[in-house]
């Protein structure tokens, strides 16, 4: 189904917390980067990626 589609993107607590006015430099100290499945799981995950923009963008900024 489209249920996924419709759940707002989920962000690290650093980087929600970098949304705020002086908090901008939160960014770098995220560490949620990758999936993290549970052993043996089957799919489910213990800690989902962190899907903010700025973890797309890090690797090719040229800053």
């Amino acid at each position: 189904m489209t249920a996924a589609a419709a759940e707002p993107l989920a962000l690290s607590t650093e980087c929600e917390l970098a949304k705020k006015p002086g908090y901008k430099d939160v960014h770098e100290l995220c560490r949620q980067t990758a999936d993290i499945p549970l052993p043996h799981g089957r799919g489910i995950l213990l800690q989902a990626r962190c899907r903010c923009g700025c973890h797309r963008s890090r690797g090719r900024s040229t800053d």
